[in-house]
């Protein structure tokens, strides 16, 4: 019927915001495991100068689902929501490289990887879709 508004309708588009952030989150620990794995399994230097063993093939294998993730991502949610979930990639990376990598992190590293959080959360719970 024209004119009228089905409540169902913005139940679809909140689930498919959150699914499609959820999916960017999930791309984006995927991609970013998957580059560790390449700087954990791979000689350092040229591609062809690389060990490419098993877990060279899988790092490459789970950086490419987390590229595919992030990009099917798009389909569900808006821009702006992807936009701000895929800004984590830098906290996401910091926090596994201080875990995996013994990197150091700094109080200015907490306080900006806390900053981003609050950013993305705002943008992904405030957005007008």
């Amino acid at each position: 019927m024209a004119g009228s508004n089905c409540a169902g309708g913005d139940d679809f588009a909140v689930f498919s915001q959150m699914g499609g952030a959820v999916l960017a989150l999930l791309g984006i620990f995927a991609t970013v495991a998957g580059l560790l794995g390449l700087k954990l399994h791979g000689s350092v230097g040229r591609i062809r100068d690389c060990t490419k063993g098993l877990r060279w093939y899988l790092a490459i294998a789970g950086w490419c689902f987390g590229q595919l993730l992030q990009l099917l991502a798009v389909r569900l949610a808006s821009e702006p929501v992807v936009a701000a979930v895929t800004t984590l990639a830098v906290p996401v990376n910091a926090l596994l490289a201080w875990r995996y990598l013994g990197e150091s992190i700094t109080r200015w590293d907490w306080l900006s990887i806390a900053l981003m959080l609050l950013g993305a959360g705002l943008v992904v719970f405030t957005s007008p879709q």
